[in-house]
């Protein structure tokens, strides 16, 4: 199996099924092998029992990644933001209180979600999945997303058609390779990323700007990394 970041053979980890490391890059991939039927079953399933983060820590995890955002060499002020994933609002309002003149746009595949957007402050609100999204923005913001896409080479090919400047990630970090599964055998997250093979990931169009690795409570229950990437400038799209 090849590294889907940067190409290199990838290993068998220990003696957990499904688990791949690259030998290169480190990237961990878990090859599921589920069809959307199951993975919806999942979510379905998933809704009913997870008790909700509270409010209060995503307001906190949200304005900790604004901040390092702001640390980093961008300006999101009059720029067309999308926000993928986007749940419930909560990162992106946080995202218009710190860049007011952004042009906010929202992403988010569940429809109970999208309802409570309806008359929002957002610009548009897409409740399609992320590879049938028409348009051009400035800059793209994904919290916790990246890891739940299979097939990260038409992740990279959708960005590029979308025009996004700009890359803002969020995605676990230095976590067990060992996933505890359900009853499906399936857990949500298909990548765990390196600092190396999210790099590699985007190298031909895009310069890895600001990066982080953050504690547990930072800007999320676990560790987590967080990169902001540039297109570079030779790049033509």
């Amino acid at each position: 199996m090849k590294c889907q970041c940067c190409g290199h053979e990838m290993a068998l980890f220990k003696n957990y099924k499904k688990t791949y490391v690259c030998q290169a890059c480190k990237h961990t991939y878990w090859n599921w092998q589920k069809s959307d039927q199951e993975i919806k079953e999942y979510y379905d399933s998933w809704r009913i029992k997870e008790k909700p983060i509270a409010k209060e820590d995503r307001i906190k995890w949200s304005k900790n990644i604004c901040e390092f955002v702001k640390s980093s060499s961008i300006d999101l002020n009059n720029k067309k933001v999308l926000e993928i994933g986007a749940f419930d609002g909560t990162m992106s309002r946080t995202l218009l209180e710190n860049f007011k003149d952004s042009e906010v746009h929202l992403n988010e595949i569940d429809t109970n979600s999208c309802k409570k957007y309806l008359f929002s402050e957002f610009k548009n609100v897409y409740n399609v999945n992320f590879k049938n999204l028409e348009g051009e923005f400035d800059c793209l913001v994904a919290i916790d997303v990246l890891e739940h896409f299979d097939n990260l080479q038409e992740f990279v090919d959708k960005v590029n058609e979308l025009k996004f400047e700009y890359l803002v990630f969020q995605v676990p970090y230095q976590r067990p390779r060992h996933l505890k599964t359900d009853k499906l055998d399936f857990h949500p997250h298909y990548h765990m990323f390196s600092k190396d093979s999210i790099i590699k990931l985007f190298k031909k169009d895009f310069i890895l700007s600001n990066w982080r690795s953050t504690p547990h409570q930072y800007s999320a229950k676990g560790p987590e990394q967080i990169c902001v990437f540039k297109r570079r400038k030779n790049v033509i799209v």
